[in-house]
């Protein structure tokens, strides 16, 4: 239940996002915005919004818990959409925009961190890469809004539309209002804030979710002292070996992934103008559709290559198709259907390399600093983004060959990192284990509970 509540908030944040997009050109025709920069403003203003927002998630997440910021990220959506559907000034809209990025950027890392921590070791990779399906899913819906309302992305109603992208957001609110676990933060965070008595209820309520409310009649929870990390320790501790090599490795890998994917997504309905598809002239939203359709095989198999495989192995290998797909695409460019072996590459592929990073810091980093350490990355990450459009502005082949090096380099700098697959989550006070010595542990606790790292085995008798 808990991962249908974060799959829609990551539906609601790919349908915003696939919805900004396509409403620059509509915007831009209302306003009668003539020039390339002021088209490509407001996207801009959205992943700056976007930048900033991440970082706010780092100290609302690990001071006041994981719930916080995906609530204000949900409240401000949904505020956000009601007051840009009443405003007609054109700086209006530019800040309402923003405030879109702010509030979608503030839920993100607060999310990946709740799937990581509730999710059962061996799951997590798969766990993680279904958040990347519903966000593929929730741009199809903002893809069948626009299909519907501005087939030529030009001239139609965009308060709609943006009501219509909205949706999602609605509906994760209200699904998150009546579920149960929102009662009550991850253990991982309760057990980190010595907040005994919720991680007993936590617990038991995991338990009877699972319909193994038995197993926690076997098991007792250790009351160990944690660490608690005010904002200037956690700085200080990523500052630290190896936690600030750490920080810099996945920083890099994080913006070569965005400049990747948010790059990819803008770069593919000039890539289809460019080779037609089959002679068949497309509306500009039929194209955009059917670009955000093709990616959800590659999320399906994300979810079973985040499963089978080391995360360094699939990190790394698919790094280097979509480096290799990057080089195919500039016959795509050319208007050469070769390049189409490019696109499919890269549209099976990326979905790995986005969501094997994406899931590196939450394995990585302790709990007292886990959103601090998402927040950080996710804002090198959106400065690619936001300069991506104007490298492609600049020139598309350029563009390319920055992925090419890039991936290649990110398949390269994942070997530098400890493999972290099925590997315990810790805190402060135990994170110095290796990941050898985490996973000797696992195998010393009690089924999945073992993923919590704060319950043993004990007498029938137990308390809880």
């Amino acid at each position: 239940m808990c991962g249908s509540s974060l799959a829609v908030f990551f539906a609601a944040e790919g349908s915003f996002i696939q919805t900004a997009a396509g409403l620059s050109g509509p915007i831009s025709d209302r306003y009668h915005i003539t020039t390339e920069s002021g088209k490509s403003f407001l996207m801009m203003v959205v992943f700056i919004g976007f930048a900033i927002g991440t970082c706010v998630a780092g100290p609302l997440g690990d001071k006041y818990g994981r719930r916080l910021p995906m609530l204000v990220g949900y409240v401000g959506l949904l505020s956000a959409a009601a007051i840009t559907s009443c405003i007609t000034p054109l700086h209006m809209v530019h800040v309402m925009f923003f405030m879109f990025g702010v509030f979608s950027g503030i839920g993100v890392p607060a999310s990946y961190v709740v799937m990581t921590e509730v999710t059962p070791s061996h799951l997590r990779g798969t766990a993680l890469a279904s958040l990347g399906c519903a966000c593929s899913l929730g741009e199809v819906w903002s893809s069948c809004g626009l299909y519907l309302m501005i087939p030529d992305l030009v001239y139609g109603p965009w308060h709609c539309a943006l009501v219509w992208g909205i949706i999602p957001a609605v509906i994760g609110l209200a699904f998150s209002a009546v579920s149960p676990v929102s009662r009550y933060d991850t253990p991982h965070f309760l057990e980190a804030q010595g907040r005994h008595a919720d991680l007993a209820c936590v617990m038991h309520l995991i338990g009877e979710m699972n319909g193994k409310a038995d197993v926690l009649e076997a098991v007792q929870i250790q009351h160990q002292s944690q660490s608690k990390v005010d904002f200037k320790g956690a700085l200080r501790m990523l500052a630290t070996t190896p936690y600030l090599y750490y920080s810099s490795v996945i920083a890099v890998m994080f913006f070569a992934k965005d400049m990747g994917f948010f790059g990819m997504s803008l770069l593919w309905p000039t890539a289809w103008r460019a080779v037609g598809v089959g002679g068949v002239s497309m509306a500009n939203a039929t194209e955009l559709l059917l670009t955000c359709l093709i990616g959800i095989p590659g999320y399906l198999l994300a979810m079973g290559l985040m499963f089978c495989l080391p995360r360094r192995v699939s990190l790394s290998s698919c790094a280097v198709v979509c480096a290799f797909s990057a080089y195919l695409l500039r016959y795509l460019m050319m208007g050469k259907a070769v390049g189409l072996i490019g696109v499919l590459l890269v549209k099976l592929s990326m979905p790995t390399w986005h969501m094997s990073t994406i899931a590196l810091p939450g394995e990585v980093f302790p709990t007292q600093v886990r959103v601090w350490a998402y927040a950080i990355m996710g804002f090198v990450g959106k400065l690619a983004a936001i300069v991506t459009p104007s490298v492609l502005n600049q020139s598309t082949t350029w563009f390319l060959r920055a992925i090419f090096v890039l991936a290649c380099s990110a398949a390269l700098l994942v070997w530098t990192l400890p493999e972290t697959t099925g590997v315990q989550l810790g805190s402060v006070n135990n994170h110095s284990l290796t990941p050898e010595e985490h996973k000797r542990k696992d195998c010393e606790n009690v089924a999945d509970f073992a993923n919590y790292g704060a319950i043993t085995t004990g007498s029938k008798n137990s308390k809880v």
